[in-house]
């Protein structure tokens, strides 16, 4: 892909789609747990390996 190969799409959330009978009960699940069950620590910190495999976003540059 080269930068001339630009992909667009446009979300319109007045048309989003609906939501599945399992993206229902996910959502239900969570919204039934206590505020103290929820993990709101930062995340671990990226290893080097991470950083060995990643390349620059051929998008922006």
């Amino acid at each position: 892909m080269t930068s001339n190969d630009r992909v667009t799409f446009e979300l319109d959330p007045c048309a989003a789609a609906p939501l599945s009978d399992a993206e229902r009960a996910e959502i239900e699940a969570l919204a039934a747990q206590p505020e103290a069950a929820i993990d709101t620590r930062d995340p671990p910190p990226l290893g080097a390996a991470f950083f060995t495999d990643a390349v620059r976003n051929p998008v922006r540059g």
